[in-house]
């Protein structure tokens, strides 16, 4: 019975280290609308999709349905790039001179600006509080109504 889970064992650990891959051959192009036979193939073989993806990983030569089409040579991936038909040319411009004009300058008027004036604060002569004994403090109500008897009785 050991020997039987050592082999399976080693069996499992085989197959783990040597997977082998399978292409399904059917979903060639399944996502985007199928094979484009027309097209013929990409220049590595490959073949393309209808809806022009080229990242399929299934051969041309494999695919059935694409045998009765006659294709002349495979489609190439390279983009070709536009070239320019001359370089451009910096045209110079003119610098501006500056010409001295004849018409006589005469002098600005500054606008005069009118002092105004800013009221002095008057600076009132406040009471002396008087002196507190120690450990004696007034209540906040007793504070205002000070307060407010000083004011009314006008400063005194």
């Amino acid at each position: 019975m050991k020997h039987k889970a050592v082999f399976v064992f080693i069996l499992f650990f085989l197959i783990l280290l040597f997977p082998s891959f399978i292409y399904a051959q059917r979903g060639c192009c399944s996502g985007h609308d199928g094979v484009c036979c027309e097209c013929g193939a990409q220049a590595n073989g490959k073949v393309i999709c209808n809806d022009g993806w080229r990242g399929s990983s299934c051969l041309y030569a494999n695919i059935e349905e694409c045998r009765n089409y006659e294709v002349v040579q495979p489609v190439s991936t390279t983009v070709q790039q536009d070239q320019p038909t001359q370089s451009p040319t910096i045209v110079p411009t003119l610098i501006p001179t500056v010409v001295p004009t004849n018409i006589p300058v005469s002098p600005t008027i500054e606008p005069t600006q009118i002092p105004t004036e800013i009221p002095t604060p008057t600076i009132k002569p406040t009471d002396i509080p008087k002196e507190l004994e120690e450990n004696e403090q007034l209540s906040e109500a007793e504070y205002d109504n000070e307060e407010l008897e000083s004011q009314t009785s006008g400063g005194g």
